[in-house]
């Protein structure tokens, strides 16, 4: 059966490109990353750069002034790649792995190599499910820009994110942003924190089960506090952590959800919560 999810046109740059060059590219297409291929611009697929390594490279891009560099330089390198038949496998590839872009090939049998045939990103994943989920769901077409008051006005709704993982917040909030689910805001549990918000994600991997015992003891009984959603790695937490993580999510108040997320549902039910009466 063929894939409902299509890969998107890759834009391409040789490794000797400079970097200033490759972001130019990439701000002026709207897109977020850019596939490398060898100095002499053969097809051999030899990298790829990204929004995101632009983000945790940019420290050291700064300190080293790399703007004039060759786009090798930063790259990532070796780049995972996606055969067009498995193209049906996309979303449980790029979760697990923390991807948000990954090129997609197919292969030429007869000169027994790979080529490439486009890019996966996580909004492409996105519209194919929306596309699929037509008639199935209805928070699709409700308008989650915001709810609208009794007055008429949009309310922006606030989301309020906690998680040590840069890569899995990063794609939280860009996935938020990009389909206008409200205003989206980090938290940072080493300081003064209020976790009142219309909705409240929290990220348990690499919190110590001391802090987050902690709030969300205070968050179930706290009645101002309606729900929050959850999400941790089983494989991260021990057994009887996950099973205490299980009752509560049979409470009403915490919706959990283990990684790799299914996307869909997951955003179902922020988008559920931020129509719902705000937590504050």
């Amino acid at each position: 059966m063929a894939s409902k999810i299509n890969p998107s046109p890759a834009l391409i740059t040789r490794a000797d490109t400079i970097l200033s060059e490759c972001i130019k590219i990439m701000n002026d297409h709207h897109i977020g990353s850019i596939l490398v291929v060898s100095d002499q611009g053969q097809a051999d697929l030899v990298g790829i750069f990204t929004e995101r390594d632009l983000l945790v490279k940019f420290s050291r891009i700064v300190e080293k002034q790399l703007w004039d560099k060759p786009i090798r330089e930063v790259m990532t390198t070796p780049v995972a790649t996606l055969d067009v038949s498995q193209l049906d496998q996309a979303a449980e590839f790029m979760l697990a792995r923390n991807f948000r872009h990954v090129p997609v090939t197919l292969s030429d049998v007869s000169q027994s190599r790979q080529v490439l045939a486009g890019i996966i990103s996580m909004r492409d994943l996105f519209k194919s499910f929306i596309k699929e989920s037509q008639g199935k769901t209805s928070w699709l077409n409700r308008g989650a820009a915001g709810a609208v008051s009794a007055r008429g006005q949009t309310d922006e709704k606030t989301i309020n994110i906690f998680s040590r993982d840069q890569n899995f917040a990063t794609f939280l909030k860009k996935m938020l942003n990009d389909f206008d689910l409200g205003k989206v805001n980090s938290l940072d549990f080493s300081k003064a924190v209020t976790l009142k918000a219309d909705v409240l994600i929290i990220d348990l991997d690499g919190l110590e089960i001391s802090i987050w015992t902690q709030y969300l003891k205070k968050l179930n009984q706290d009645p101002t506090v309606r729900a929050a959603v959850i999400v941790f790695d089983p494989q991260r937490q021990a057994p009887e952590v996950s099973g205490v993580l299980e009752q509560l999510g049979n409470s009403g108040k915490f919706s959990i959800f283990r990684k790799p997320i299914d996307i869909l549902s997951f955003f179902e039910r922020v988008h559920e919560l931020s129509l719902a009466d705000s937590l504050r």
